[in-house]
């Protein structure tokens, strides 16, 4: 006989839901894999913003309301790079502090920074917990991203490049090593 102590398989079980359930996420979703970007033609890209505005919920514009999600926003970005509205240096997630719409805001992007799957995870929880119809979009404005459109909603990551086909994104965002998806 050994001593050793065996673990009952329903032990396992509930120790994974409960690793499962702190994390917040399912248990067949790796954390980080779980909002690939989606590349889209442009009119798609168009229709998923669209989409998701037309879900508001607070529909009056609310300066507040959006300074808190910006602020939640720029919260998030801080932990993967550099927030702000300085061009000495640039950083990497730029905000001209506008506003033009409650559950609605944008960054322009310098690098691959946005390309983090933890981020992407936490930008589209995000968004989700601010409004069903909140959206962030995040334009490249020099570099590697120079015209790459990231437009995170509740519905997941989708990606368009400017002046390129939807192929043409994808092979310019593999270029990259970036996780896309369908």
């Amino acid at each position: 006989m050994s001593n050793a102590t065996q673990i009952s398989p329903m032990a396992i079980l509930l120790a994974a839901t409960i690793v499962v359930a702190i994390g917040c996420r399912r248990a067949d979703e790796p954390l980080g894999k779980r909002h690939m970007i989606k590349v889209l033609s442009l009119d798609e890209y168009i229709a998923q913003g669209s989409k998701a505005t037309s879900r508001c919920t607070v529909l009056e514009q609310d300066y507040e309301r959006w300074e808190k999600f910006n602020e939640s926003l720029e919260k998030i970005l801080a932990k993967y790079g550099t927030v702000g509205s300085g061009t000495d240096p640039v950083p990497d997630f730029y905000h001209s502090g506008d506003w033009f719409d409650t559950y609605v805001d944008g960054f322009s992007i310098t690098n691959r920074t946005i390309f983090s799957p933890h981020l992407l995870d936490e930008l589209v929880d995000c968004v989700t917990k601010a409004d069903p119809g909140a959206n962030v979009e995040f334009c490249g404005i020099e570099g590697d991203v120079w015209m790459l459109d990231i437009l995170v909603t509740s519905d997941g990551v989708f990606a368009n490049w400017t002046g390129k086909t939807e192929a043409e994104c994808r092979a310019a965002l593999a270029l990259l090593d970036v996780n896309i998806g369908g």
